[in-house]
């Protein structure tokens, strides 16, 4: 589907149109060379009437002389034949791509995705498409260990043949949560998305050229609500996790001072300054494990202050801690972060509690936006964009008119 822009300046700026481009087979801009607004979108309109009407099947077609002249529709602006001329048969399209082996498309993706993914992450996705595939083209050595076995649910051969209808249908007879659902819905159009790139599959149609794009979306319901701790809350979450002091550690951080999960679980000892003003998130390196890192963060390196309540623990708590990691797992490594959250679950459980780590980061958000921490300074300390903090955590920010 065509859209426009606006580039530059006024009045020297113009307006310009992007599309989908079948012969690049990718995204394309051109300048509509008008500063006008209107003028601007007949264009883009027209653009795509072309673009319609040029497709082989509707050239020639013949549209009745009743019908033309009933609508008043001029033979010159939609290019049809007159009715009593004979017109030789539409011309060829252009060749078609070779038919794309399921086998042949995975080899490709899997060495797509293996130079610039995390091999942790490339496991998870090998794992999301060996449940469709099955274990003959995705075998159990490219697959995570602990992968229960799977069992061929597409017995296609090409490409084409695999459907969004066949995806939802798998999806559907699986029990997934929203979220999980969310992530297969990604890897799948992920694949195609890196096929026509390669310019190894045709597009799937001129306004949806990735066929996966016609899944749900499986956001969550409800927009953007969030959950988050009270000061009640928060002293039931302490005095659960009292017991165990890497946990208690791990829900310091991330409700004191906004840190992801993963974040938590990367930081050592010498992230954290001498003085317990502030701490360093940034990508570390774990040599033993043979890994590195991947912290989703709007900066690759951010600092993130230290606020009275959790300098208070830390100053007890690294009094006691042994190893590098602040958050160590039981046997004083790092913490796989499955694993976290499944010993986070079941010390909640025992109090009947059912917060997570997201929530943790939730409480951070909203008690610093009610302390009235601009959106700017909020989004800088948590890592992310201004735009999610306002998406998300909008209700709480004190009115711009009450800060002045």
């Amino acid at each position: 589907m065509a859209s426009v822009f606006f580039r530059g300046s006024p009045p020297n700026g113009s307006w310009w149109l992007r599309i989908y481009n079948p012969k690049l087979k990718r995204p394309d801009r051109f300048s509509l060379k008008t500063a006008d607004p209107a003028r601007a979108e007949l264009i883009a309109k027209k653009v795509e009437l072309a673009f319609e009407l040029s497709k082989p099947h509707l050239k020639g077609v013949e549209i009745p002389e009743e019908i033309s002249e009933a609508l008043e529709i001029e033979s010159s602006s939609i290019q049809s034949p007159h009715p009593h001329q004979i017109y030789a048969p539409a011309p060829n399209p252009s060749p078609r791509l070779p038919r794309l082996k399921i086998a042949d498309a995975l080899t490709l993706y899997l060495g797509h995705i293996s130079s610039e993914n995390d091999p942790h992450h490339v496991a998870g996705k090998i794992s999301m498409l060996r449940q469709l595939f099955g274990p003959k083209l995705l075998p159990y050595k490219l697959a995570p260990q602990g992968t229960k076995d799977a069992v061929e649910i597409f017995k296609g051969e090409f490409v084409d043949e695999l459907s969004a209808e066949i995806v939802l249908k798998f999806l559907n007879e699986r029990k997934l949560s929203r979220k999980s659902r969310r992530h297969y819905r990604e890897v799948f159009h992920h694949f195609f998305e890196v096929l026509l790139k390669h310019g190894k599959i045709e597009p799937f149609s001129f306004h949806t050229p990735n066929p996966m794009a016609s899944l749900p979306s499986y956001l969550e319901k409800g927009g953007n609500h969030i959950v988050f701790l009270r000061p009640g809350d928060k002293v039931k979450q302490a005095n659960a996790l009292e017991s165990t002091p890497s946990l208690h550690a791990a829900y310091m951080l991330m409700s004191e001072a906004g840190l992801r999960r993963s974040e938590v679980l990367w930081l050592r000892r010498d992230a954290i300054a001498s003085d317990l003003s502030f701490l360093s998130v940034t990508n570390q390196e774990d040599p033993e494990h043979d890994r590195v890192s991947t912290l989703k963060t709007f900066n690759s390196k951010r600092p993130v202050t230290i606020l009275p309540p959790l300098k208070a623990f830390l100053e007890k708590y690294l009094s006691m801690l042994k190893g590098e990691w602040i958050v160590p797992s039981p046997s004083g490594k790092r913490w796989n972060a499955d694993n976290f959250s499944a010993a986070l679950r079941r010390v909640n459980s025992m109090s009947k509690l059912e917060w997570s780590a997201m929530h943790y980061r939730h409480t951070y958000a909203t008690e610093r936006a009610g302390e009235g921490w601009t959106t700017f300074d909020l989004a800088h300390e948590m890592g992310t964009s201004i735009a999610m903090i306002q998406s998300h955590y909008a209700a709480f920010v004190k009115p711009s008119r009450l800060t002045r």
